[in-house]
């Protein structure tokens, strides 16, 4: 048999030579991180990041730090979402203020007293009324989108509308949604009958009094509700509603315009700071960016919404949701409209009844203009049946960009009857 017998001063050499591998290998072990550490740091960052854009975000729509909080605890997109909207709150209901645009208390009373659906549904058609006349007061204000830009110039565009017009209605007692067309911003609101309004109050602002093409009952034979990528989908055919497809979403997702609508300005000015044609460039853009230039640079506004509204973001990337899009561009698209109503009631008249047409719009011009603008007449208009169809024919290509922009429907309204005019002196 044999024996073996352990050197006495091995294990003190073998203990010598595993503390210095331990000792070399806790060098190496400080600089690689194990799986977990890299996730806690990951998560770390993440979460860094989050406090970050909140504090941009807070700087945006011109709250105080102080008064919007400190993001102390890890928040998931649904959580984010509530904060970002929460921090907005505040200055929603100061900005309704400056713009006098106030609820009527007697109605919104009335609408929290009353338990009669019938009568409870009265009360908030009046209300709507009323809120929909101060709202189209105020003026368009193309990137006046967010508290701080409404503030300062007094006005607002469609997202910016949604924003506080969904804000005041529900806290009157209203149950109103935020709903995101392509290229717009609007409402709905569903009455104590069940009953459901469209409400946009950037079109036909120059009369605010009518509120006809404002609010727009929705017809349950003509509307029908689906759900894609988790989102609610209103298909409409009403010929009174330009739209045919309406994602429906929370009052709060009014946020996923202001994100839209933040990205729309960055890409803007960056394509103003290269255009060459001075006229081209957007002016307005560009002084409302460098406004909040720093806030702004430091938020990914595409990210964001990727993170907070995946479901969204995928519809709208969709192939029913491009074609929707697609087809209302096209009934926007004037030069290509008026081309088209020119050749179908002017260019097919003879020589003499163009001639004559072109007269009674130099000789009525004031009339001409009320009626390209759609604006309500005195008196019955005493021009020729072939002049009344042209004048129409323009105001009905122009309906559809007033709606979506009436600085410039009023701009292209003036080009044309500017042209109207020129074309009749070159012809004389």
């Amino acid at each position: 048999m044999t024996m073996s017998f352990e050197n006495p001063y091995q294990n003190i050499n073998n203990k010598k030579m595993e503390e210095k591998k331990t000792e070399e290998a806790g060098i190496t072990e400080i600089k690689v991180e194990t799986k977990t550490e890299t996730e806690t740091k990951e998560e770390e960052e993440k979460f860094e990041k989050i406090r970050n854009d909140v504090e941009n975000w807070t700087t945006l729509v011109g709250v105080d730090k102080e008064n919007a909080g400190f993001v102390s605890e890890k928040l998931d997109p649904p959580e984010l979402k509530e904060k970002m909207y929460s921090i907005l709150e505040p200055t929603l209901d100061k900005i309704l203020q400056s713009l006098e645009i106030q609820p009527d208390l007697n109605s919104a009373e009335k609408i929290r007293e009353t338990k009669d659906a019938a009568e409870k549904t009265k009360y908030q058609k009046e209300f709507l009324d009323n809120t929909m006349k101060s709202f189209k007061k105020v003026s368009f204000k193309k990137w006046s989108f967010f508290p701080s830009q409404i503030q300062e110039t007094k006005g607002f565009n469609c997202s910016g509308s949604a924003l506080l017009m969904g804000r005041l209605l529900n806290k009157s007692g209203i149950e109103t949604y935020y709903c995101a067309p392509p290229g717009h911003s609007v409402n709905i609101a569903k009455l104590a009958d069940g009953s459901l309004f469209y409400l946009d109050s950037r079109i036909n602002i120059q009369t605010p009094e009518d509120t006809e093409k404002n609010i727009v009952s929705i017809r349950k034979e003509t509307a029908k509700e689906e759900e894609k990528e988790g989102i609610k989908i209103l298909k409409i055919n009403q010929p009174d509603i330009e739209y045919e497809i309406i994602p429906i979403l929370s009052q709060k997702d009014s946020l996923a315009a202001m994100l839209d609508n933040f990205g729309s300005l960055k890409e803007t000015e960056m394509e103003a700071r290269t255009e060459k044609n001075k006229k081209e460039k957007d002016e307005e853009a560009v002084e409302t960016y460098n406004r909040f230039k720093p806030s702004l640079d430091k938020i990914d506004f595409n990210e964001m919404k990727e993170k907070l509204y995946p479901g969204l973001k995928k519809y709208q990337a969709s192939e029913e949701f491009k074609n929707e899009e697609e087809r209302i561009n096209k009934t926007r698209n004037i030069d290509e409209s008026l081309k088209k109503n020119r050749e179908e009631n002017f260019d097919k008249l003879d020589p003499e009844t163009q001639k004559k047409i072109l007269q009674e719009l130099q000789d009525n011009s004031g009339v001409a203009e009320k009626i390209i603008k759609g604006e309500k007449l005195s008196e019955e208009p005493k021009l020729s049946q072939e002049t009344l169809k042209t004048l129409t024919g323009i105001r009905n290509s122009i309906k559809p960009l007033k709606r979506h922009n009436p600085d410039e429907a009023e701009k292209k309204s003036q080009e044309i009857i500017k042209s109207l005019k020129n074309f009749h002196s070159n012809r004389s």
